[in-house]
């Protein structure tokens, strides 16, 4: 009867290390997408809030340019020629930014760089890229709802996601993007607040310390 009890107290104690062995594997993930990131692109995002930095996958824009005109204007534009219609810079009515359909193609012109992103429904590129300096590149996002930060080099490598997290009564992102030699980064800011984004800005900076 002992020698049956050792054998089952070895089989449950193995099934128990296994399982505890998985979880630690499972726990490690998500730092070692950021390391490979790091080897791959020379670059590491670090979120400044609660919202840890997200690996989960790489996001692609789903949304149509046209599509976002219409909701935001109740119009729709169509070409009858070759020539397809274009869709930037994207406006609403009252002169607020709607979105950027495309990478930005040219650095801040100054820092720090502010944009307001109001009235975007869906997303919006940064309006432009931005230097992560000597020290890092710091950006930060705001608006009344909630909203989720896409991070990409330069060149499109992607870097990783923040959700925006509650403060007060607003949405914030507060992240910073270091780099083994200065280079250029820009993010996608995604609207989750269910309709036009409101009281919404970004703010890139150069890191100080």
């Amino acid at each position: 009867m002992n020698k049956k009890k050792l054998l089952f107290t070895a089989v449950v104690s193995a099934i128990t290390l296994s399982c505890t062995a998985g979880a630690i594997d499972f726990s490690k993930s998500e730092s070692s997408e950021a390391e490979k990131i790091m080897q791959q692109t020379g670059m590491q995002l670090i979120s400044l809030t609660d919202e840890p930095v997200q690996y989960d996958k790489q996001k692609t824009v789903p949304y149509n340019p046209a599509d976002e005109i219409e909701a935001v204007t109740g119009m729709r534009l169509i070409s009858l020629t070759d020539s397809p219609v274009q869709y930037v810079p994207v406006t609403s009515f009252n002169g607020d930014i709607v979105r950027a359909t495309t990478p930005p193609t040219k650095e801040a012109e100054s820092y720090p760089y502010e944009q307001n992103w109001s009235g975007t429904v869906n997303y919006t590129f940064t309006k432009r890229y931005f230097s992560t300096g000597i020290l890092g590149g710091n950006f930060d996002a705001y608006a009344s709802g909630k909203f989720y930060a896409d991070y990409y080099k330069s060149d499109g490598t992607y870097l990783g996601g923040i959700a925006s997290t509650k403060d007060g009564n607003r949405y914030k992102i507060i992240s910073r993007v270091r780099s083994s030699d200065s280079d250029y980064y820009y993010v996608i800011l995604t609207n989750q607040s269910g309709s036009a984004s409101q009281n919404a800005t970004y703010i890139a900076d150069l890191a100080m310390d």
